[in-house]
Order: structure tokens, then C-alpha cells, then sequence
């Protein structure tokens, strides 16, 4: 299979919920991506906007003009069925260089809600900031599979130095749930994916029974460390990517 390929499979994971009608959605991403051609399989009109397109209309909003009225997103109201915020976990201050991290995720998850209809789709997706906290010390390694050797050489290191960190930039993505429930959205579900977002070969609930089932019928291949952390509750900082979704 090749690589194309297996990015073009790998979006099949947003069907995780059924999205009824699939006639457009709205792909955000780091990058022009193969997800353009993976969505394109499930809606009839794949509109796209890339990191860059929403940082300059951000900073065309940026105070004190963020008073005014031009919507950031250049879409009419209740025109998508799915909004996809792909890589967006963990790197809302890299599309806002004038905002606050904060500030910039509560307009976008607004402006998402304020396009999709009713009963459409959201999701949000990207690296784990409580993984890269707990095995990097809060800075990103160059792949999920260097993340990964790390937390294996070094689990009990890894804990520690999760524990003993204060509120950094990082933390206000742990409540990335509660701020998707505040821009009016309902239902909202936390996945988390593994070995990534891009490429999953499994989706786990966000839970500690679903974490310990999963990490059990993988004892062979991960070894028993990801199993202990599991069931300890600590199932948060042990995959690398997370997903989540919910309802307009």
C-alpha cells in the first residue's frame, strides 16, 4: 500500500459518527493534504482552508478590529455539514500570532459552530499536548515514534516530570473539551488515536476501561509499561495523538 494511500484510508477514522447529509464540508489543515481526496470520497464539496488563510484572517481581525463584523471564516451560516480542524490539538498560538492561544480557539471553534448546520460535525484533531508534556518535558520531538522511545526508556522519568510541571502553554489544551462545549457545541467525545492522527492503526476512548482493554490486547507489541499506566488512570499522557468530536 502506498503512502498516499494509506493518508487517503486513514481519514476514514472521522466516520468514528456518521455525518447525515454528506453534501459539503470544511477541511482546515497545517497544509495542503491527501485529506482533500479523503473527504472527497464521503461529501459531494470539499472546501479547504490552510493554516496560513486562517492566520491572515486572524490578523485582519486582530484588536481592536476584532469589533468588527466580517465573519474569519468566508463561509455563509449553516453551509457545512463537517468542519475538520485537522492538527489543530496543541498548535491554536501558531495561527495567531496577535491573540492569545485562548482567544484564538474560542473564535475558531465559533466561527466552526456558526457554519455548520444543525446537527453537523466537528473535529478536532492533532498531537496529545499531554503526552508531549509528560514524555519531552513540554517540547515536541520530530515524530511520534521518537515520542514513543522515549516514554519507553524512561517511564517513571516521564511520569515525574509530568507531575511535577506547573500550568505552561500547554495546559490550556487539556480543557479543549470544556471550550468546545462553551462555543454551543453538544455531545462532545475525546478519542484518542495511536499511533497518530495521520495515520491511526487504532481509536481508543478517552477512558480508563477503554485504555486498559485496548493496552491488554496489545501487551505483546507494547509491552507491559503502557498497560501499568492505564490501569493507574494515567491513559491520558500514553497515546500521542488526540481526537475529538461533537455535535452543532
Amino acid at each position: 500500500m502506498s503512502a498516499d494511500t494509506r493518508r487517503i484510508a486513514a481519514a476514514n477514522w472521522l466516520w468514528l459518527v456518521d455525518v447525515e447529509p454528506r453534501d459539503r464540508v470544511l477541511l482546515i489543515a497545517e497544509t495542503e493534504t491527501n485529506w482533500v481526496t479523503a473527504l472527497g470520497r464521503h461529501f459531494s464539496v470539499v472546501e479547504q482552508l490552510t493554516a496560513g488563510d486562517l492566520r491572515v484572517r486572524l490578523d485582519d481581525r486582530r484588536p481592536p478590529r476584532v469589533r468588527d463584523h466580517t465573519p474569519l471564516l468566508p463561509f455563509d451560516d449553516a453551509s457545512m455539514d463537517c468542519v475538520v480542524l485537522q492538527g489543530f490539538v496543541a498548535n491554536w498560538q501558531r495561527v495567531a500570532r496577535h491573540w492569545a492561544s485562548g482567544a484564538a480557539r474560542a473564535e475558531i471553534l465559533r466561527e466552526s459552530r456558526r457554519v455548520l448546520r444543525r446537527g453537523g460535525l466537528l473535529v478536532v484533531s492533532g498531537a496529545n499536548p499531554r503526552w508531549y508534556a509528560a514524555v519531552s518535558g513540554g517540547e515536541p520531538a520530530s515524530t511520534c515514534s521518537s515520542l514513543r522511545a522515549a516514554a519507553s526508556d524512561r517511564p517513571m522519568s516521564m511520569l515525574r516530570r509530568f507531575a511535577s510541571r506547573s500550568n505552561g502553554g500547554w495546559a490550556a489544551d487539556l480543557r479543549l473539551a470544556s471550550a468546545v462545549g462553551r462555543a454551543g457545541f453538544a455531545n462532545v467525545r475525546e478519542y484518542y488515536a495511536q499511533p497518530s492522527d495521520l495515520a491511526p492503526r487504532s481509536i481508543i476512548p478517552a477512558s480508563r476501561p477503554a485504555a486498559v482493554a485496548y493496552e491488554r490486547q496489545e501487551r505483546t507489541i507494547r509491552g507491559r509499561k503502557p498497560k501499568l499506566m492505564a490501569t493507574l488512570g494515567l491513559y491520558w499522557a500514553v497515546y500521542p495523538a488526540l481526537i475529538i468530536v461533537a455535535f452543532a
